[in-house]
């Protein structure tokens, strides 16, 4: 979804959103990350995956559990992403929560992306499309609002900071290449 001025780099969206929707931020008011006090210092934050890494190892591996997937905290569910669709349990593949600048840069290329998603659906590889709109379509970034508070992005680009431990949201891992 977005490719540097070299033309070699940049970022790829996850096919999916994984098995695990609605994802808290943190079970803890930590504050592990750089924060971004400001929307505008928020969407120029684009160390989604150094924030990822800084917070992973606090919160463990991911066990999916069906009863409980609002305690999950989002970079761990973005970090053990896979390409399929699920939460793998050992080996990370380079997935990562991202920033708030990097969903807002995610979001502008939605129509794009979308365009993609429902070409790959339509030849039968098993995506998830970008649904709703407003609050109900808002996705955790890796940044750090203030110690109990994280920026989430909803997909018409709207910043918000929310509860990390209380607010369920969406997750969408991104990686570099």
């Amino acid at each position: 979804f977005y490719v540097d001025s070299t033309g070699q780099h940049g970022w790829a969206v996850a096919l999916g959103e994984g098995t695990i929707r609605n994802c808290i931020w943190s079970r803890y008011n930590t504050n592990l990350t750089t924060t971004a006090s400001t929307a505008r210092n928020a969407i120029s934050c684009f160390n989604g995956e150094t924030s990822t890494n800084n917070l992973v190892p606090y919160f463990g591996t991911v066990t999916p559990n069906m009863n409980d997937y609002g305690n999950y905290p989002a970079a761990a569910v973005a970090y053990y992403y896979d390409h399929i669709g699920n939460v793998i349990h050992t080996t990370p593949a380079g997935w990562f929560l991202p920033s708030a600048g990097q969903l807002r840069i995610l979001f502008a290329n939605l129509p794009q992306i979308e365009n993609t998603l429902h070409i790959l659906q339509n030849i039968g590889i098993l995506v998830d499309t970008f649904d709703g709109t407003g609050s109900e379509s808002a996705y955790w970034s890796s940044t750090a609002y203030n110690t109990n508070n994280a920026w989430t992005v909803t997909t018409d680009g709207e910043l918000k900071s929310d509860p990390k431990g209380s607010g369920a949201h969406r997750v969408r891992s991104i990686r570099n290449f």
